[in-house]
């Protein structure tokens, strides 16, 4: 290897043609913000919102701009929060001897 190092990751490189503009990332935060999808997760945003005729970006974008803004761990601890703890039924234990 040359004295140099390896320098790949200093390299200055071109935004793809096809990545999201400003816009479309701020558009993205403030549907995914609306009040019917604030416990929502990003991957269940992106179909939700194709059932109704609407496509922003693909659930993956929706991931990665939820990420880079910090909002996908609170989407999903409060939609857990949401449902009711496991109970098991009530009734006679069954303790392996038929009774």
């Amino acid at each position: 290897m040359a004295w140099w190092g390896d320098r790949r990751p200093m390299v200055e490189r071109p935004t793809p043609a096809h990545a999201l503009s400003i816009a479309e990332r701020e558009r993205i935060l403030a549907v995914a913000n609306e009040p019917r999808f604030a416990d929502t997760p990003p991957a269940r945003i992106a179909p939700m919102l194709a059932d109704e005729g609407v496509y922003l970006a693909s659930e993956s974008s929706f991931g990665r701009v939820l990420r880079a803004h910090g909002q996908t761990r609170h989407r999903a601890r409060r939609a857990k929060a949401d449902h009711p703890p496991h109970t098991w039924p009530r009734g006679r234990a069954n303790c392996g001897d038929g009774t």
